[in-house]
């Protein structure tokens, strides 16, 4: 009897180690390279003058495109999703009670048909209903919830008021802090990380996407070949470490992410010096990790989103085209 109990406990002793092993991959190659550079078509903003930055968002039938311009002093602006018509531009930049002083991440509320605008100035976060900006000039947000100084999301996916998955900041000192992906309640303002902490590298710096649609999350490093996806609830599916693998590297590697129909994930990607990088490629994987593609976009992608009706990257770029989009029928 004896024996048996013991051999029963190897085996849930190897079967474990088999998993936490499983979910590790050390890709050696990701050459399947496609230039898609002449697919990129412009989407014109010469109605607002953009800035440098215009970060796009998808809500509904409209892109939201954030950022300053240089004919008013508003800092959303509204496009027909469907033919990139130039709708309106709405709320107000300054330091009045009911504008902006700096405009932080927008989180999309689709089914309330509102988005929620983080003013990292005031701490703020404010609620907009889409609607009403459409239709009345002189609409103003509200309060929806203040931030947390000590911990704060610098950008999250809404699911719902008590879920939302994000990149958490947590400030040390004055010059530092320790980012973490983690579960937030906008109700409540309650962070719990989900992310594991990596006592293997210095300085950690991470962006992240989620998807309600799949329940998952990617934490993609800045500064090393790596990236992990997990679930809301902390499990670990995939842990991902590319070719140019090393803990202690000087390059860029990857920034933004989206989920994509069809169960697809694609990263913007650089592999460059961190100083002088530019971030021109796209790299495809499945939701386990695997890696699928890689698709040569030939402009330095600032940030994107997705446009899943339409199976579209919207993408904002620091090069010739300052908005484009990417339709992706035919090459994921």
């Amino acid at each position: 009897m004896k024996r048996v109990c013991l051999y029963i406990l190897l085996l849930a002793c190897f079967a474990c180690q088999t998993n936490e092993k499983s979910i590790e991959q050390h890709q050696r190659q990701r050459d399947e390279v496609i230039d898609v550079k002449s697919k990129v078509q412009a989407i014109s903003t010469e109605e607002i003058l953009l800035g440098n930055i215009g970060v796009p968002y998808i809500m509904d039938n409209y892109l939201l495109i954030e950022g300053e311009c240089a004919v008013n002093e508003k800092c959303v602006h509204i496009y027909d999703k469907n033919n990139y018509r130039y709708i309106k531009s709405v709320i107000n930049m300054g330091p009045g009670p009911e504008e902006i002083t700096r405009m932080g991440h927008i989180g999309i509320d689709e089914k309330n048909r509102c988005f929620y605008l983080s003013d990292f100035g005031k701490l703020k976060i404010f609620a907009y209903d889409l609607d009403s900006l459409l239709t009345n000039d002189n609409y103003v947000g509200v309060e929806k919830i203040p931030l947390d100084l000590n911990s704060f999301p610098a950008d999250y996916e809404y699911i719902n008021d008590t879920l939302c998955i994000g990149r958490v900041i947590t400030p040390q000192g004055t010059n530092n802090y320790v980012p973490r992906v983690a579960r937030w309640n906008m109700k409540n303002g309650q962070v719990v990380p989900i992310s594991p902490m990596r006592d293997d590298l210095e300085k950690i710096r991470i962006t992240c996407a989620a998807s309600g649609k799949y329940g998952l999350y990617v934490e993609m490093y800045n500064r090393v070949d790596l990236l992990s996806i997990g679930d809301f609830d902390g499990n670990l599916k995939a842990v991902v470490y590319g070719p140019e693998w090393n803990s202690k590297s000087h390059k860029s590697y990857f920034s933004k992410a989206v989920f994509c129909n069809d169960n697809k994930l694609i990263v913007s990607y650089s592999g460059e010096d961190y100083n002088t990088s530019t971030t021109k490629k796209l790299m495809v994987f499945d939701l386990e990790g695997n890696y699928l593609k890689t698709l040569d976009v030939g402009y330095d992608i600032l940030s994107m989103c997705y446009d899943d009706e339409q199976n579209r990257l919207i993408m904002n770029f620091n090069d010739d085209i300052q908005i484009g989009y990417l339709d992706l029928d035919d090459l994921i």
